[in-house]
This record gives structure tokens, sequence and C-alpha cells, in this order.
């Protein structure tokens, strides 16, 4: 399954009861919170999050180690739904995603959307929908920019600065990403007001731990082959059956946009590839008026879906 919304009916944005995200017990010199001013109740339940299961992700997010995402390809998801694919979840996050599933066997399911890494970048505007043709030239581009943003240090592709500073006696080449990969120093535990995360109530960013040189390993190879397999449902030769699913209801900006309250682990993108502004912009001269494309100060990577929106 290949759907992409980001934060529904795959990638389960969302959790559980009790107490604020922003009560979590938390290290403050390890992680902070980010907060907005909204005007709903914060007391509403749907806006809760149990406190215990909170706390105790927060903390397994604090053993992680650094590590970084390889970008993949440009796909055309479901719904038209645009996103970037990495090329899985490095060890680390595969690792910790199996500890949470492990210790937390009250969360909700996990939806397909978050059992492979990728970024929703943008959606169709309402009363859109692709004819047979915009696919085509959708995945065209998404072909020839996906081309420039697999990571190859080979190609001189420029690293995305890590956040931080190497600890004493960690040279500072170990603690880089690999050129063209993206640096992951710490993910966040959202309770987010609309499922593009562009609006958010409250956010607990918990910092990976210090002093640790970064891991590079490469995704499992069973990682790499549930992002190959979706990303081979929308390939050339099989666009003619993928047309339905990608010109089908749902996914469009009122889905991300509007009020929808839950709660979600994430990995922050602090800056974007640089090709993801080129294939927009691309995707605007093609298609104009069609597609709306999320902030890029909302951009993540979602690892598991904490409280379901209702």
């Amino acid at each position: 399954d290949d759907d992409d919304d980001d934060d529904d009916d795959d990638d389960g944005d969302g959790d559980g009861d009790e107490k604020d995200v922003a009560t979590m017990k938390r290290r403050p010199p390890r992680s902070s919170r980010r907060s907005g001013a909204v005007d709903n109740n914060p007391r509403d339940k749907r806006a809760r999050v149990r406190g215990g299961d909170a706390a105790g992700i927060a903390a397994m997010c604090e053993d992680c180690e650094p590590c970084e995402l390889r970008p993949k390809a440009f796909f055309v998801a479901w719904s038209g739904v645009l996103t970037l694919a990495w090329e899985g979840f490095p060890p680390a996050i595969a690792s910790l995603k199996r500890r949470i599933a492990s210790a937390f066997p009250a969360l909700p399911p996990e939806k397909p959307g978050s059992r492979w890494a990728k970024t929703t970048l943008g959606c169709l505007r309402e009363g859109a929908r692709l004819t047979p043709s915009e696919l085509d030239a959708l995945v065209e581009l998404c072909e020839r920019f996906g081309a420039k943003i697999a990571a190859n240090p080979r190609e001189g592709a420029e690293a995305v600065p890590a956040e931080g500073v190497p600890a004493e006696g960690v040279p500072t080449e170990e603690f880089a990403a690999s050129p063209g990969c993206v640096p992951v120093d710490e993910l966040s535990v959202v309770l987010f007001q609309c499922r593009s995360l562009e609006r958010v109530l409250s956010e607990h960013v918990v910092s990976f731990r210090d002093g640790i040189v970064r891991d590079r390993d490469r995704p499992s190879r069973d990682e790499t082959a549930v992002v190959d397999a979706v990303l081979r449902e929308s390939s050339r030769e099989r666009l003619g059956k993928y047309w339905p699913l990608a010109a089908r209801d749902g996914g469009r900006e009122p889905h991300y946009r509007d009020d929808a309250f839950g709660a979600t682990l994430v990995a922050r993108l602090r800056r974007a590839p640089g090709a993801v502004a080129e294939f927009r912009a691309a995707v605007d001269a093609a298609l104009p008026g069609m597609y709306a494309w999320f902030r890029d100060d909302s951009l993540h990577v979602t690892l598991r879906g904490l409280v379901d929106p209702p």
C-alpha cells in the first residue's frame, strides 16, 4: 500500500489519553518544546497524549544515535500526493521504531504510510484531479529530478550541516552527514492541529546522545525493499494501472490543512535537499495552480503515529 497521506490513513499521526505533551517529564538540557498559540481548548481529549507513554518514548529517543537520511526519488503517491522517498529508515531509526512498538503495545497499529521512509511535499488543491497525461508528465519530472537528488558523494552533492557541534575528541568529519544526505540529530513528539504539521499545539524536541560518531550505515535490505516496492507501483510501465490510484479522491489540500488533532513522532527536516525547490518549481510550471506545497519548516519524516485524528 503506497497511500501517502502523511498523517491520516497511512502514517496515523496520533496517540492516547491522559496528559498534555507539554507536561511530559524531560531532561531540560537534552530537549526543548515548541508551542503554538491556538484558540482550541488544550484539555480537549483529541489534543492529549498519555503522559507516561510520551515520556517513555522521549527517553528512548534520547538513546538513539545521530544518523542520516539518504534521498532516493520523487514519487507520485495515491491521490496525486507528491513525496520525497528516502532509501529507507537508517538502522538507528529502524531499531528505535521496533523498540517503541514492543514497549508500547497499546499504541494504535502502525499505518502503512509510516512503514516506509518518505516526506510529503505537497498535494493537489481542492477540486483538482490528475489526467493520465498529467500523471505521465509528473512521473517524467520525478525521474529527471530524482537523478539529481540521489545521494552520491562522487557527484559532489552538498551535505546538509549537522545540528550542533561534535563533542571533544570526535572529529568534525565523523560527526557531519555524508554528502547528499540529511542529518538526523533529534526527533519530535508533536501534538498537531493539522495533518501537514504546519500548525502545532505543542512540540517536544528530543536531542540524541552527545559525543558520538554519526552512524552512516545505509538502511537494511528489508528497509530498501519496502521503499522499492512502493516506487515500482508508479513505474512508467505500470502507469495505466496506477492512474486510477493517483487520480482517486482524498488527500487534497483541506485534508492536510483543515483542523485535525493528533500526536506523532517525527524527524524534522532542518533543510530540504536543494533539488526539492527545483522540483516544485518544475511541477508548478508544468501544472500551474494544481499543487499546494507545504511550508519548508513543516517537512518531516513520520516514524510512528501516536494518537490518530478522529
